[in-house]
């Protein structure tokens, strides 16, 4: 019976070495089928133009209220974002989603701030079907959970936080190098039920000098850069086409997938 496989590279826009890589992803049709888009990042522009030639891809909305990284930040599109305790005031979002709840943001405020998210990809061009959230703020922010889901459904787009669930190891083990890891992919998949679905969530981006700034105090400079360079190694592999077939797999866009049962999905948001 046939895995079904739901694969989703995040971030496009936060760095010139992510839109490379999931564009090269896309480009060469190996997994990703769906690319989350960070709208206030600065690199989003440029990448549309290119992303949204792609028809065989279902694009989404990552929206973002946190700028994690050191060398790399963004803040809100939306007017008064500062005195809706969105950002600091320097005018970036906060690094991390406790700072982010003890501000305690007004939702109205992160509300609009998603408005000011998806009306900017949708003036690029780019045809947005999902929604999620970079980070999940809604797990930490009391009663923006609620409001998120009402959200995107008063959009019209599909809500996919019903669509986590995993393996017993959630993501593939890093390795030293591109072989290790592109085997730990393959154990990875090794450990897929059949007749199941499963997300394999990615944050692909080429190794250069860019990526060395994606650093804070839980990530030294170069583990980020090193970690997400073996995604973009995976995501562009032609290992693929020999994986898919061993494997029975069917590489799915959330418009073809189904959503997992809540328990599945509390569980599964849970690990993230």
């Amino acid at each position: 019976m046939a895995i079904d496989l739901i694969s989703r590279s995040d971030d496009f826009g936060s760095a010139q070495a992510a839109n490379y890589a999931i564009l090269e992803a896309v480009r060469t049709g190996c997994v990703t089928r769906n690319v989350s888009c960070m709208a206030p990042a600065p690199y989003i522009e440029e990448g549309a133009e290119a992303l949204k030639r792609f028809s065989h891809i279902c694009i989404g909305v990552h929206l973002t209220l946190n700028s994690e990284w050191e060398g790399i930040r963004w803040g809100a599109l939306s007017d008064g974002a500062c005195r809706a305790g969105i950002t600091d005031e320097k005018g970036f979002f906060y690094q991390t989603t406790e700072e982010l709840a003890k501000a305690d943001p007004d939702i109205e405020g992160i509300l609009r701030e998603y408005d000011a998210q998806l009306d900017r990809l949708v003036r690029l061009g780019l045809n947005v079907e999902y929604a999620d959230s970079h980070m999940m703020p809604e797990c930490a922010v009391s009663g923006l959970d609620e409001a998120l889901g009402a959200w995107i459904r008063k959009k019209g787009l599909l809500d996919v936080s019903g669509y986590y669930r995993f393996p017993q190891d959630v993501f593939p083990r890093w390795a030293k190098s591109e072989e290790q890891y592109l085997g730990n992919v393959e154990k990875w998949l090794a450990e897929f039920s059949d007749g199941e679905q499963y997300l394999y969530l990615t944050h692909p981006a080429r190794k250069c000098l860019e990526t060395l700034l994606l650093c804070n105090e839980m990530n030294p400079a170069g583990k980020i850069q090193k970690e997400r360079d073996l995604e973009y190694k995976a995501v562009t592999s032609e290992n693929w086409e020999q994986w898919v077939k061993r494997f029975d797999l069917r590489l799915l866009k959330y418009t073809e997938a189904k959503p997992a049962d809540r328990e599945a999905q509390d569980m599964a948001r849970c690990l993230l």
